[in-house]
């Protein structure tokens, strides 16, 4: 908790991960340190100890689509469409820089405390893929699985776009499409059954999961040539405001009700949030698992301080993040999707690494050690020369930025009362 905001804390034993699963943690921290969208949960920290891994995400408050799904059973069409027209953007904003995400279910769809969807859950995706290469491994949920991923025949992006549209059956029937008596089974049905439709489904809804449930990844809506666009132009879509929804200013159809900011008991199993929180000890992992972790450490740009408050300095121009003019910050180009310019900044500069790889906060400072010390050089390949952190191991004289957030405020009073 910082200064009454709560976290969501992902503790993990590097001792106990097998190997495989050492990969897909990497992938997940490496993924979520170059996103910043408002329907993807967002990495806040990244450190690590000598026997154990953490990562500060979000905390949402509304818990996950699956246990509303199981109190209510099936949602409306309203409900749904709400619900995909987000995904969608997650979705698109993911493969526009190269990321399949290969794990899409009811579990993995967060709300936050108004209502809106936050995909999390990262360590199956895919990361680096251009529009003509494909990945061949077979991972994900079997029922959600797309065709091509069963028959390891190799699969892109197209195959997000199937289990959106098992995501979206399952949400309207309360029933999967293809579930199998067992694992075979199931992957028979998802390569060969002729799917039913409820007669109750509206016919968008019904033309909308036809088009979704293409076998051919070229043919299914989202995998051809138009991407998104033709998703976005659906029928089924004909009430959303694709922009004010990116914007956050569509109602969502349900607000999780809270007693305050800091509650937990409503939408998590109390068998969870009885319990004491503490730490266990950790067995040292071996040298391999050590090596692979190097430069695991990250601090978000939260956000791009010291270049906001030049800018501002520089501009006199007294405007909230996000603003037109501060995306010429975070972009060398013109872009007019304030996420994709985030995404872009955050390649260029993270990770930001901490002294020793240890320490959950670090800040922009003077430190007495070395910058070997300080930084990773093995995290950094074709970047620009990673900034100086510094952990709470490191003696750190804060006093240069406290000035500079006390001049930035005061000339942004000063602006205020000219205006």
């Amino acid at each position: 908790m910082d200064n009454g905001q709560l976290y969501a804390m992902k503790v993990l034993k590097k001792a106990t991960l097998k190997v495989r699963d050492r990969l897909r943690t990497k992938m997940e921290r490496d993924i979520l340190a170059q996103i910043s969208h408002p329907f993807i949960v967002r990495l806040h920290y990244a450190f690590q100890t000598e026997g154990k891994l953490y990562l500060i995400l979000d905390f949402l408050q509304g818990g996950d689509l699956f246990s509303r799904l199981a109190k209510e059973v099936m949602f409306t069409e309203e409900d749904v469409t709400f619900y995909m027209a987000e995904l969608i953007l997650a979705l698109e904003h993911l493969h526009s820089i190269g990321i399949v995400y290969r794990d899409l279910k009811p579990e993995n769809i967060l709300l936050d405390s108004a209502g809106h969807i936050s995909l999390t859950d990262f360590g199956l995706s895919k990361e680096s893929l251009d529009d003509s290469q494909m990945t061949y491994s077979f991972c994900g949920t079997i029922e959600y699985m797309a065709p091509e991923v069963v028959s390891r025949r190799g699969h892109s992006v197209a195959a997000d776009w199937w289990s959106l549209g098992v995501l979206m059956f399952e949400m309207l029937t309360g029933n999967l499409p293809f579930q199998g008596k067992n694992r075979q089974d199931t992957m028979n049905l998802i390569l060969r059954a002729k799917l039913a439709m409820p007669a109750y489904l509206s016919l968008g809804a019904q033309s909308l999961l036809r088009a979704l449930f293409k076998r051919n990844p070229s043919n299914r809506l989202g995998g051809g040539p138009d991407g998104t666009n033709a998703l976005k132009g659906h029928k089924f879509f004909i009430g959303i405001d694709w922009k004010r929804l990116l914007a956050r200013k569509m109602q969502p159809p349900f607000r999780p009700h809270f007693s305050s900011s800091l509650d937990v008991t409503h939408y998590f199993d109390q068998e969870f949030t009885k319990k004491t929180p503490m730490d266990s000890p950790a067995i040292p992992p071996s040298a391999a698992a050590h090596e692979l972790f190097r430069g695991f450490s990250f601090v978000a740009p939260t956000i791009f301080e010291e270049d906001l408050i030049n800018f501002h300095d520089e501009n006199g121009i007294n405007s909230a993040f996000p603003s037109e003019l501060e995306l010429q910050l975070l972009s060398d180009r013109p872009v007019d999707n304030i996420y994709t310019a985030r995404s872009t900044f955050a390649k260029k500069h993270a990770p930001f690494n901490f002294c020793g790889g240890y320490g959950p906060i670090g800040v922009k400072g003077d430190c007495e050690h070395t910058e070997e010390h300080l930084t990773d050089k093995s995290s950094y390949s074709n970047t620009p020369t990673p900034v100086r952190v510094a952990s709470p191991l490191c003696p750190v004289n804060t006093s240069a930025l406290a000035q500079r957030r006390q001049q930035h405020r005061k000339s942004s009073e000063m602006f205020s009362s000219n205006e």
